[in-house]
């Protein structure tokens, strides 16, 4: 008896260690109790919500540099100012002289080349000039410059090739073949220079790279379209045949230039395909066979 009492007590000391008997819970345990769900921010931690503030700040910015480009865009009009032109051809200029060197200040092959020009565009108030290079580049402005090098001169066998590669020039300056291109270059700068600052903030500071005009725009000219190609074919045949040339000339031209053209661009054969269309054409357009004069002594040196 005794030592049931004795057990009782020691049950009952432990009961009271263990807390006090609550009202609801008669054996004296204290239910468990679900933890409190935390915030999304406690959940992700200090890094899940650094995250997510970078996340905010990069949209910002994002929609900023978008709207910064929508505005570069307006300021690039369909039809180019005058100093936007006068812009686009000094970098022209500037472009053919960088790749062949500088213009040959020489009168007499001046004078002699000028007038071939004046046959084969007739009234246009063109201007050729010269440079000295062994490269077989001619270039154009829309301002009515026509730029050939002495590598072009010493490709042609004759009056008439020459003839040609002007009559060439002289067509896409008629149809200012070298200003929509230079339209396109600047919208493409206008993406460009937000796209790599949408990309890394850092550069939204840094300017279109060094060339970037004149390169873009080349490449743009250069391609072209296949309708334009041929377009300045039949244009190129006519003239020739109207300045009283052999229109058969030039695709002995094209031959002789091989498959890199007078843009300086090349493919695989181009030539020998350009000259096939150029035989088919002067068949349909069935053109007068014309004459085939011997360059001039000045533009033989």
């Amino acid at each position: 008896m005794v030592r049931m009492l004795i057990g009782c007590a020691a049950l009952l000391s432990c009961a009271s260690q263990d807390g006090a008997k609550r009202e609801d819970d008669p054996w004296g345990e204290a239910p468990a109790q679900e933890p409190e769900k935390p915030s999304d921010a406690e959940a992700a931690g200090p890094r899940g919500a650094s995250l997510s503030g970078l996340q905010e700040q990069v949209q910002r910015e994002t929609e900023a540099l978008r709207e910064a480009e929508r505005a570069c865009l307006a300021e690039v009009p369909d039809v180019l100012s005058a100093e936007q032109l006068a812009e686009l051809s000094r970098l022209r200029i500037a472009r053919f002289e960088a790749q062949t060197g500088p213009q040959v200040e020489d009168g007499a092959a001046l004078k002699a080349l000028n007038e071939v020009l004046g046959r084969v565009a007739p009234g246009k108030g063109l201007r050729a000039r010269l440079t000295r290079s062994d490269l077989r580049r001619s270039g154009f402005v829309h301002d009515g410059t026509v730029l050939v090098t002495a590598g072009v001169l010493g490709a042609c066998a004759d009056e008439a090739q020459l003839a040609g590669v002007l009559a060439l020039a002289a067509e896409r300056v008629a149809r200012r073949a070298d200003v929509e291109p230079y339209v396109r270059t600047l919208r493409a700068e206008c993406h460009t220079r937000h796209a790599a600052a949408r990309l890394a903030p850092s550069m939204a500071a840094v300017g279109p790279l060094p060339g970037m005009t004149l390169n873009i725009s080349g490449m743009a000219e250069a391609i072209g379209s296949f309708a334009e190609v041929e377009a300045e074919d039949v244009a190129v045949l006519q003239a020739l045949a109207a300045a009283g040339y052999e229109p058969a000339a030039w695709e002995a031209l094209v031959l002789t230039l091989g498959d890199t053209n007078l843009d300086g661009v090349s493919r695989a054969g181009a030539a020998q395909q350009q000259a096939t269309r150029l035989s088919e054409r002067r068949a349909a357009l069935k053109l007068k066979a014309g004459k085939r004069p011997p360059l001039a002594g000045a533009l033989r040196r």
